[in-house]
């Protein structure tokens, strides 16, 4: 009985062009895969041509936490999407989904922190800031690997080990990318350090790490 309830939803979420309906859908849907419907059978969704179904389905991913992983590989492709709500709930997937032997995939999502969408930017931060050590050296050995001399490559393993005064320097350095990993390092420090971190980050003049440092301190 609950595979064909579920079925059902499915299918007219395929059918359906009302975005009301397909909202309603939506969350009839995931409430159907909480229940134990097989994961997999998100795919049409998640390889559909169609924007908004493709939405539907990676916010659906999104909110599957770790049962979702089985769809890792559906769901890297679509960091490219160019709907910019399809790459942000793409990067949550990533985060929860990839491990150590998935340093493509992570590297993949990190590269959004140049994504064009201010968005986008800020997801990719803050994924950065809750990644745990070994997904960030996983991306960054993935990098080397394909580049010695990759700055992101570099930016990540330092992530890992940058201490307070590092970190306050790179924040108002010249350059954009010690400034980005200058933010993510501030956020993933202990939360004072992050505070008095930050208090000098919202006069940035780099919208990005003032507006991620503004995110950050109103969350702790």
């Amino acid at each position: 009985m609950q595979t064909k309830r579920a079925e059902e939803i499915l299918y007219k979420m395929l059918a359906t062009l009302d975005s009301a309906e397909r909202a309603r859908l939506a969350n009839d849907l995931l409430r159907e895969y909480r229940r134990g419907y097989p994961v997999e059978n998100l795919r049409p969704l998640l390889r559909s041509q169609q924007e908004n179904q493709v939405s539907t389905g990676v916010w659906i991913a999104s909110e599957l936490g770790t049962r979702g992983k089985p769809l890792l590989d559906d769901v890297v492709p679509l960091l490219k999407h160019p709907a910019k709500k399809v790459r942000f709930c793409a990067l949550d997937c990533v985060l929860v989904w990839s491990g150590p032997a998935n340093g493509r995939d992570f590297a993949s999502a990190v590269a959004l922190i140049d994504d064009p969408e201010r968005a986008v930017r800020w997801k990719a931060m803050d994924v950065l800031t809750k990644a745990t050590p070994e997904q960030i050296a996983a991306a960054a050995s993935y990098l080397e690997a394909r580049d010695p001399q990759s700055p992101q490559a570099a930016k990540l393993m330092w992530l890992i080990r940058a201490n307070t005064p590092d970190i306050a320097k790179s924040l108002t350095g010249p350059e954009r990318l010690d400034r980005i990993f200058a933010a993510v390092a501030a956020a993933r420090s202990p939360i004072a350090e992050t505070k008095e971190l930050f208090t000098h980050a919202l006069s940035n003049d780099d919208s990005d790490v003032r507006n991620f440092a503004e995110s950050v301190l109103r969350r702790a």
